[in-house]
C-alpha cells in the first residue's frame, strides 16, 4: 500500500514511465501515467548456443537418451506478502504439486528444480523439499547451477509457473535454446510466449493445467521443436541488448 501511494503521488511528475513488459505498462497507464513506453530487459542473446551438447547434464543425473526431462529454473524467493504466503512468487509449489500428476501421465519422467535461495538460511528450500517428499518425491533439487546452458540442453521441457512476473530470463534463455516452454499467463510472460506458437500458457496456481501442458509437449517432440525454433527467432530480436538499449535511447 505504501509503494502504491508513492506511485500515485509521483506518477504525474514523470514525463514517461518505461515498463519492462506490456502488463506493467498497462498498469501504470491505468494509474494515470501521462506517457508510457515498453522496453524489455536485454541480454546477450548469443551467449546461449542451442548446439551445446545435452550429454554432460544427462550423464550427471543418469538419464537415458529417451528419458523425458522437465525442469523449473528459478531463484527461490520467500515472501511475507499476503499474496505469496501459500504459493511463492516463482510458483515452486505449483510445480511440486504438479509432479505426481506429471509422473502418472509421463512414466519415467525426470523432474528437476534448478536454483536456490539468494540469501538466508535456506529454510524456504527445505520447506519446498519437504513438500516434494510429502507428495512422493521424484524431484531432484540441484541447487544453484552456473552452467545454465548445459542444464537447458539436458532438459526437454522448461516450466515457469510464476504467480507474478515481469520479464523472465529463464524463459528467454529456454527459448533461445529452442526448448519447449510452459509458463503462467501472468505479467510479462505472455509477451515472451505466444500461446500455441512459441510455447504454452496455463492459469497461475493450477497444478493440473501445468501437468497437462507438460504431458502435451512431451508427447509431441515435433511441436516442441517447432515452438522452440520460432521462440528462439523472436527472442533473438526482442531481447537483444542492442535492441533494448536502442529502445530506451529512443525514449530519451
Amino acid at each position: 500500500p505504501v509503494l502504491r501511494w508513492l506511485d500515485r503521488c509521483t506518477l504525474r511528475r514523470d514525463d514517461v514511465v518505461i515498463g519492462s513488459c506490456q502488463a506493467i505498462a498497462d498498469r501504470y497507464r491505468a494509474m494515470g501515467a501521462r506517457s508510457v513506453a515498453v522496453s524489455y530487459y536485454g541480454c546477450d542473446v548469443h551467449a546461449i548456443d542451442p548446439a551445446i551438447s545435452s550429454a554432460p547434464f544427462r550423464r550427471e543425473f543418469g538419464l537415458a537418451p529417451a528419458t523425458p526431462a522437465i525442469g523449473m529454473i528459478a531463484h527461490m524467493y520467500r515472501s511475507r506478502l499476503r499474496a505469496f504466503r501459500d504459493i511463492g512468487v516463482k510458483g515452486h509449489e505449483v510445480f511440486i504439486d504438479a509432479a505426481p500428476l506429471i509422473r502418472a501421465q509421463v512414466p519415467g519422467a525426470a523432474l528437476f528444480v534448478i536454483g536456490d535461495e539468494l540469501a538466508g538460511d535456506h529454510g524456504y528450500r527445505r520447506e519446498l523439499e519437504q513438500r516434494a517428499a510429502a507428495r512422493g518425491g521424484g524431484i531432484t533439487f540441484t541447487g544453484h547451477r552456473p552452467d545454465i546452458a548445459s542444464v537447458l540442453a539436458g532438459l526437454d521441457v522448461v516450466v515457469s509457473p510464476s504467480m507474478e512476473e515481469s520479464a523472465c530470463y529463464a524463459v528467454v534463455e529456454a527459448l533461445l535454446m529452442g526448448k519447449g516452454v510452459i509458463a503462467s499467463n501472468v505479467g510479462g510472460l505472455p509477451d515472451t510466449i505466444r500461446h500455441g506458437q512459441t510455447g504454452l500458457l496455463v492459469p497461475p496456481g493450477d497444478p493440473a493445467a501445468l501437468a497437462g501442458a507438460v504431458t502435451d509437449l512431451i508427447a509431441d517432440p515435433a511441436l516442441r521443436t517447432r515452438m522452440g525454433h520460432l521462440g528462439r527467432t523472436e527472442c533473438l530480436h526482442r531481447f537483444d541488448i542492442s535492441t533494448t538499449v536502442h529502445q530506451v535511447e529512443s525514449v530519451y
